[in-house]
């Protein structure tokens, strides 16, 4: 049996090297880039869901069903009603009686004698004062000494107002027929009120007869409409005197006593000359001169019937 020793000895190895030639040392091997990952493609749009055939969608709602027609009436009737309660103009006189409102006493009245009483218009319509309106505005004019009126619209009226406020006054003023049909009327709208519509109205006719018209917020009424043997006909004149105090309003012609208003009323209001042909007619005329309007400061009187 024989003994081995095993050694281990490094290898030694001798490399040559010149001088003119580098040392070529391998660098290490950078790693190939990595190839892109490709972008996903988009998932497909999602089937739409199939309505069922026995689907009936439900009815729509209409604007003008009755419930919505029923409520804009209930809204409007509201705003109609402020917008009179705010824009009245001026206090307005309510009084608490069962009577009638227009009385009619025979001739125990006389009218007022305003020769000493402050003067508030004086209109002779020679050279106009104040802003007069007329309307429509080619149904008046100025002509001479007078304000002619003529409505020959098929339904309405021709009116002319100075533009001016008045509560408790005498107002005296010359009116007559000019031409046209014999059917119409003419005569004068007191405490007229813009915003509400309001007045109280004298009106002659050229058959004799006048007629006191009161229009309120809700309706209009004739109060009286009778036959005077003081009215003059035929284009005659007739001097009209209206006497407004608080909520009594007194109406005389030629001098004599038509009779008196008393209701409720607007307090003041503008006042306006008119002429109204009948339906039946093409053209109705009147005239208007010598205006007065003085303050009243006679207090108002019973008006027993």
């Amino acid at each position: 049996m024989s003994n081995e020793v095993t050694s281990e000895i490094p290898l030694k190895v001798t490399v040559n090297v010149t001088a003119d030639e580098p040392v070529q040392i391998p660098a290490e091997e950078a790693p190939e880039p990595a190839a892109p990952e490709p972008a996903p493609e988009p998932s497909p749009d999602p089937e739409p869901e199939q309505i069922p055939a026995m689907y009936t969608p439900p009815p729509r709602r209409s604007w003008l069903s009755p419930i919505n027609i029923i409520t804009a009436l209930a809204i409007a009737g509201l705003i109609v009603l402020g917008y009179y309660m705010l824009q009245g103009e001026g206090e307005f006189i309510a009084i608490d009686r069962n009577a009638e409102p227009f009385i009619d006493n025979g001739d125990l009245r006389q009218p007022q004698d305003i020769s000493q009483s402050t003067v508030i218009l004086e209109e002779r319509f020679t050279q106009p004062r104040g802003s007069w309106t007329f309307s429509p505005p080619n149904q008046g004019v100025f002509y001479g000494e007078g304000l002619f009126l003529e409505d020959n619209i098929y339904t309405g009226e021709a009116w002319a107002t100075p533009g001016l406020t008045f509560d408790d006054f005498v107002l005296k003023a010359d009116s007559r027929w000019l031409g046209g049909a014999l059917g119409g009327d003419y005569g004068i709208r007191i405490r007229k009120n813009n915003a509400t519509g309001e007045y109280l109205a004298l009106y002659l006719h050229n058959d004799g007869r006048f007629t006191v018209s009161h229009q309120s917020r809700r309706s209009l009424a004739v109060l009286a409409n009778k036959y005077s043997s003081a009215i003059e006909t035929d284009g005659n004149i007739n001097k009209i005197q209206i006497e407004a105090v608080k909520n009594q309003v007194h109406f005389f012609v030629n001098g004599t006593y038509l009779g008196t208003f008393e209701d409720e009323m607007p307090a003041s209001g503008s006042i306006e000359f008119v002429a109204v042909k009948s339906d039946s007619t093409d053209l109705f005329m009147a005239g208007f001169d010598n205006l007065i309007i003085t303050h009243n400061f006679v207090e108002e009187q019973p008006a027993d019937g």
